[in-house]
């Protein structure tokens, strides 16, 4: 499976239920497509890990803690290709996408290849080689500044800002 394969199950993924519909589509691959698609999710996952779009996700959220970063990661890469590689390039994307008060978070869309791979073989999805970045990517600021996330992140605290 490659990259593009990837983003093609993960496509118009309906925002309530991701992990459902993901569930339907998954049960199609076969175990070796399972494996790749997991790698893939989780190389994403660890793109993802950046402070930018940290600071995006405790401005959407009104804080966020390492494992709400985790879970909104998640639920961005439920999102599909476009938003996500907008948001990596310009979190500030993210506020024609999420609504005020909208929970971007979907821990369960984390483990749903893990739990279909497990049913059709009875084993644990293999190790994927690769381990989590130590630190996130960027430059952090203080999220809980007011004036900080106006300046580096406008359109987005114009619309979730509190």
């Amino acid at each position: 499976m490659t990259i593009d394969q990837f983003w093609s199950v993960v496509e118009g993924l309906p925002t309530e239920g991701a992990e459902h519909a993901l569930e339907g589509r998954l049960n199609k691959l076969s175990p070796e497509d399972l494996v790749a698609f997991d790698r893939h999710f989780t190389e994403q996952f660890f793109r993802a890990y950046d402070w930018q779009l940290w600071n995006a996700a405790y401005i959407i959220g009104r804080g966020c803690s390492d494992d709400s970063f985790m879970d909104f990661r998640y639920g961005l890469i439920s999102r599909g290709r476009a938003v996500f590689e907008a948001a990596l390039d310009n979190p500030e994307t993210l506020a024609g996408v999420v609504k005020n008060g909208e929970d971007l978070r979907n821990q369960a869309f984390a483990s749903v290849a893990l739990h279909v791979y497990e049913r059709k073989t009875g084993t644990d999805m293999p190790d994927r080689g690769i381990s989590h970045p130590r630190n996130p990517t960027g430059v952090d600021w203080d999220p809980d500044n007011k004036e900080l996330c106006a300046k580096h992140l406008p359109k987005l605290w114009a619309k979730c800002g509190w």
